[in-house]
This record gives structure tokens, sequence and C-alpha cells, in this order.
């Protein structure tokens, strides 16, 4: 296991040239849950959780400070389902 808060760009940087196809990453994300009502309504949120997927794709945006790791969910989660696809978006001093 690595713990990783990048504080620079070369931190990013060094990341991207670090992943590959197949690793998994476990983040902490936001995501928006919609709750229906006996009555038919709805209500979202936004939940924070934290997802582990499979790194599918890894793009590195050194414009904006983040690099973007998309792949399916591979930890049971109560929000989002086992094998449901999901971009994590790592953020400078996040």
């Amino acid at each position: 296991s690595v713990y990783l808060r990048p504080e620079t760009p070369e931190d990013l940087w060094h990341t991207y040239n670090l992943l590959q196809t197949g690793d998994l990453v476990r983040c902490t994300t936001l995501r928006k849950v919609v709750k229906e009502s006996s009555t038919g309504s709805t209500v979202s949120s936004k939940i924070r959780t934290s997802l582990t997927i499979e790194v599918e794709r890894v793009e590195f945006d050194a414009e904006g400070g983040t690099l973007r790791l998309s792949g399916p969910n591979r930890a049971e989660n109560a929000f989002v389902r086992m094998g449901a696809f999901h971009t994590l978006t790592l953020e400078l001093g996040r």
C-alpha cells in the first residue's frame, strides 16, 4: 500500500508514470445518491465514500494539475455497485 497526497505537479507526473493498467487504487470521492420515497418523489444528496477501482485509463492534465484514473469498481460499496465504471480525480493538496 502507498498513501499519496500530491503537493506539486511533479508528484502527479510521477504518479502518472508509476500507475499501470490493472493496478487497484482506493480514493475518497463524492457520489450523488438519489433516494426515492414511497410517494415517488426523489431527493438527491452527495455522499462521501471510498472507492477502489481497477485502473484502465490514466490521464494527466498538467495545466489543470489533475490526474484522472478510470476503471471499474472492485470493492463492495453501499453506494456503487461492483463493476460500475468510475473516474477518480487526484488534485493537488487533496
